[in-house]
Parts: C-alpha cells; sequence; structure tokens
C-alpha cells in the first residue's frame, strides 16, 4: 500500500515530461520564444513600431536642410540656413474628390464643410506633418492643376484648423507650379480657384458731386464732393445722395479742380480761433450724418497754416 500511494505522483510526472519533450513541448517553446521577442522588439531600447513609423518620414539636417515630396510632384524645400535644429517630416496628400466629399477623417471633413462659397477646390489637400524644431523657412511648389484657366484667380489657401486662410504665393505658369515662400510650415494647404463676391477686392473711390461710377464697377465705398465750409463755421451745399449706405461726403475749403483749387484759408483760419465756429462745425457734420445715415465723413481741408 505503502508503494501505490507514491507511484501516482512519479507516474505523473513521468508522464508530462514525456509530453513536453514531444511535439507539444516544442510548440509551445516556439511560443514563448516569439513572445519574448515580440516583446523586446516593441519595448525600448528597440520600440520598433515607432521606427516604422519613422520610415515615412524624412530627416531634414541642421544647417544642411533637405525636402519631402509627394507623389503628384509637390514639394516642401527646407532650405539649410533656415534650419536651426534637426527635425523629421513627411507629407501626404488627400485626393480632392475625397476632400470636397469630406472623407479621410474628422480634420478633413471639418475643413471641407466650412469651405467658404468662393473657393474651388483644384488639387489635393496637402497635410504636412513636423517633428523637432520647424524650420525658419519653407519653401512649396505645387504643380498647376488640370482645368485651372485662368491663372489669375489661381491661389493657395491653407486650413488652420479653424479656418481658411490665404497664403502669398505666385503663379509661375513658364514653370507650372504656384510657388510659396513662407517663415512657418503650413499643415494643410491647397491651391484654390477664386470665384465671386470673394474675390473682389474692395477699394474706395471719389466722386465730383452728381457723378456716377462706371457700370460695373464695384466699390466699398463712394466719397462724393458737394458740402463745403461756411463762413460761420456750418455748412454750405447739397448733401450726396446715400446710395446703398455707402456713400461718404468729402466736406471742404475750397473749389474747382483738385490740381488748381481756390483754397479759403480766411474760412479755416477762422474756423481755428473761433469757438462759436467750432460748435457750429461739429452740430453741422453731426446733423448732416444722421439726417442721411452716412457711414463716415471725409474733411478736406486746406491751406491750414503750420504752427
Amino acid at each position: 500500500m505503502q508503494n501505490t500511494q507514491f507511484e501516482t505522483p512519479s507516474t505523473t510526472w513521468s508522464g508530462l515530461g514525456r509530453l513536453l519533450e514531444g511535439p507539444v513541448g516544442w510548440l509551445i517553446t516556439l511560443i514563448l520564444i516569439g513572445v519574448l521577442l515580440a516583446a523586446a522588439l516593441l519595448l525600448p531600447p528597440v520600440n520598433l513600431l515607432e521606427r516604422l513609423g519613422g520610415l515615412a518620414t524624412t530627416r531634414i539636417p541642421a544647417g544642411i536642410g533637405g525636402s519631402v515630396r509627394d507623389p503628384d510632384g509637390t514639394l516642401l524645400n527646407f532650405p539649410g540656413e533656415g534650419v536651426q535644429s534637426a527635425f523629421s517630416a513627411s507629407l501626404e496628400s488627400t485626393p480632392r474628390a475625397d476632400f470636397i466629399e469630406g472623407r479621410g477623417g474628422q480634420d478633413i471633413y471639418t475643413a471641407a464643410s466650412t469651405l467658404p462659397n468662393f473657393l474651388v477646390p483644384k488639387s489635393p489637400l496637402y497635410h504636412t506633418t513636423v517633428s523637432g524644431q520647424a524650420p525658419d523657412t519653407t519653401i512649396v511648389s505645387i504643380p498647376i492643376p488640370n482645368d485651372s484657366l485662368p491663372y489669375e484667380t489661381l491661389d493657395l489657401y491653407m486650413w488652420t484648423g479653424q479656418s481658411w486662410e490665404h497664403l502669398p504665393n505666385e503663379v509661375l505658369a513658364t514653370s507650372d507650379v504656384v510657388e510659396a515662400r513662407l517663415n512657418f510650415v503650413p499643415e494643410y494647404f491647397m491651391i484654390m480657384q477664386t470665384s465671386g463676391a470673394g474675390n473682389i477686392p474692395e477699394a474706395t473711390a471719389t466722386l465730383e458731386f452728381n457723378s456716377q461710377l462706371p457700370d460695373g464697377a464695384v466699390v466699398a465705398n463712394e466719397m462724393v464732393s458737394g458740402l463745403r465750409l461756411r463762413g460761420d463755421g456750418a455748412l454750405d451745399g447739397d448733401a450726396p445722395y446715400n446710395n446703398d449706405g455707402r456713400t461718404i461726403p468729402i466736406i471742404r475749403n475750397w473749389e474747382g479742380d483738385s490740381w488748381a483749387p481756390t483754397v479759403r484759408t480766411d474760412l479755416i483760419n477762422n474756423l481755428l480761433i473761433d469757438i462759436g465756429q467750432q460748435e457750429n462745425q461739429l452740430n453741422a457734420v453731426e446733423q448732416t450724418i444722421l439726417l442721411n445715415s452716412y457711414p463716415g465723413v471725409v474733411i478736406d481741408y486746406r491751406g491750414v497754416d503750420a504752427l
């Protein structure tokens, strides 16, 4: 009976040993080796995943510079004199069709959904990633997309994460590229065709009394003459018609042509020394603005003696 009690554990260990020495043992050993090897590669100091991610980036040495390029030919060049410290950079792009439909992640969806109506995408949306200290100078060169005429309305914009902002650039038709020289690295950028109201610059035109803008002219404001300084400090003449709230009246102390005017220096000199005339002036100007709903007023007094 005593021997039988000790034979059972011995038989169990013997069976387990035979099992580990067989195919199952080799399989377990291979699995353990694989787990240990994977841990060694994924954990510091190797960090395999981090190193593999770095394969898509380009190392830019300090003082030497370098560039990153998209397969379509778009190039970001970092001149050596603008690279104070080494960094890594990568350049990717989202096809225009995917951008327009908002495909490619939340950032791209937000950028596409907030695009102003006067901007028409023409190129892919380019995305730059920088790791390390960003350079002081970046030269962006993008091939002009097909169907981009007229070049006069072709422009470069960047997405800041909150809004679309214009980037100063030059369309080099002979080289078939759009080039921008910047003092930073734009994260998201894209060639646009500008159209509609957003492409019309705002300007102010100066008109003589009863004159009109030429057909097709678009301005932010019209400065129109017609009012003159009077002897008591108030105003003479006719207040111009306020055209859609854009008209700004001009008050003068002179008449005739602007290149050979007849200037009433006596009126302005009296105004400067007479408090009563100054009060009349302020009241007259204020009432004129209020009665006609002008957005402002232009005071064009000449012949003022220097003190």
